[in-house]
C-alpha cells in the first residue's frame, strides 16, 4: 500500500505538458551479491507515467514505474538445481535526458517492498518471508530507444543499495539487469 500510495504520488505532483502513461516488461537476471550463487532468470511487469520534468524542458523527462519483478537467486546442488525465488513491487522514479529524439539514458532511485520469498528444491518449497528484509532501496541505471511514438526498448541496472537478508552480519544486495519493451497509451 504504501508503495502505491508513493507511485500516485509522484504520478500527481508531475504537472507537465506532455504527459503519457504505459505498460512495459520484459526478461530480468538477477542475483544476489556475496552468497556464490548463480544469476536467476525471471520477469519484471507494470505501469509507467511519462512527463516533461519541467515546461521548459525539451530533453528532460520523469519516469516513475510501478512495476513487479522477480528476483533471487539459484544454485546447483545434488538433487538438481536451488532457487532463492524473491518477488517485489518496485517503484523506480528515472530521470530520463533524450541525446536525441529516440535515444535517452536515464538515472534514479527504486524502492521496492518485498511480497513474496521461496526457497524451492525439485521437492520443495519453503517460504523464507521471514528471513528478507521487507523494504530494499536500489539506484538504477538505463538506457532506451523510442522505437515508434507508441513502442520502446529499454535496459537497466538496478543495483542493490540496502541489504536484503535479515539478521545477518554480512552484506547481500539484489543486483538486477532488466531487458523489456515499453507500450505508451496516450
Amino acid at each position: 500500500m504504501m508503495v502505491m500510495g508513493a507511485f500516485l504520488m509522484v504520478c500527481c505532483f508531475t504537472k507537465a505538458k506532455a504527459q503519457v502513461m504505459g505498460v512495459k516488461g520484459g526478461f530480468s537476471i538477477a542475483d544476489i551479491s556475496s552468497t556464490g550463487g548463480n544469476s536467476r532468470t525471471s520477469g519484471h511487469a507494470g505501469l509507467f507515467f511519462n512527463s516533461l520534468l519541467t515546461k521548459s524542458s525539451r530533453n528532460w523527462y520523469i519516469q516513475p514505474e510501478i512495476m513487479y519483478s522477480g528476483e533471487g537467486e539459484r544454485f546447483q546442488t545434488p538433487v538438481g538445481d536451488r532457487v532463492i525465488a524473491l518477488s517485489y513491487i518496485n517503484v523506480p522514479v528515472m530521470f530520463q535526458y533524450y541525446p536525441a529524439r529516440q535515444v535517452y539514458v536515464e538515472a534514479g532511485p527504486q524502492l521496492g517492498m518485498l511480497v513474496g520469498a521461496a526457497d524451492k528444491d525439485p521437492s520443495r518449497k519453503i517460504n523464507v518471508m521471514s528471513d528478507y528484509n521487507k523494504f530494499a532501496l536500489s539506484a538504477g541505471l538505463g538506457v532506451g530507444i523510442q522505437a515508434t511514438d507508441q513502442i520502446g526498448f529499454d535496459a537497466r541496472y538496478n543495483f542493490g543499495l540496502t541489504n536484503i537478508v535479515a539478521n545477518t552480519n554480512f552484506l547481500h544486495y539484489s543486483n538486477v539487469l532488466q531487458v523489456g519493451v515499453a507500450v505508451r497509451i496516450k
